[in-house]
């Protein structure tokens, strides 16, 4: 697995930064025109994912952070893909009608922080852990995102149903 991060907002000596660096094995600064323009780390190293376990089992991951990147499967692609709209302003109906909207403060500051990173696109793409299934309309981050912004798409292999990315407007709503 590999994490990618957007440097448009976000100094390379800053200590939030080192402190998430320390936890893997392979760190590359991508470059574009002698600018660093994104990191992108591998490898977790063994005892930070001892911690993230212990962490994960004593409940102390938040809920939205969990909701985005938990699953237990496989991740396979058949390459066969849809792309299905959700928001508050769906032009369909059957998905709209499916998400309940709703607005959680303490999730606020997660979302802003992706906004800022990504304050130069129109759009950003996450890539949550999901199926597409009915159970799509209990995740907390979904319908979150159904509140904060104006357009959520996602990306969905139809072969394997898997949700492959999560794409969301940056534009406030």
């Amino acid at each position: 697995m590999c994490i990618i991060i957007p440097l448009t907002h976000i100094d390379l000596n800053d200590d939030a930064l080192r402190q998430l660096l320390c936890h893997f094995h392979n760190i590359n600064v991508v470059t574009s025109k002698g600018i660093p323009v994104e990191l992108r780390l591998e490898n977790l190293k063994p005892r930070s994912k001892e911690i993230f376990t212990l962490l994960l089992s004593e409940k102390k991951i938040n809920p939205f952070v969990l909701d985005l990147f938990q699953f237990h499967g496989e991740h396979t692609s058949s390459g066969h893909f849809k792309y299905v709209r959700f928001n508050n302003k769906s032009a369909n109906p059957t998905y709209e009608d499916a998400i309940n909207p709703i607005h959680i403060q303490q999730f606020d500051e997660v979302w802003n922080h992706i906004k800022l990173i990504y304050s130069d696109k129109k759009y950003t793409c996450l890539c949550p852990n999901w199926l597409f299934s009915n159970h799509l309309t209990s995740s907390i981050a979904l319908n979150y995102f159904s509140t904060a912004c104006k357009e959520v798409y996602l990306s969905v292999d139809i072969t394997k149903s898997q949700i492959n990315g999560i794409i969301l407007s940056i534009d406030d709503v």
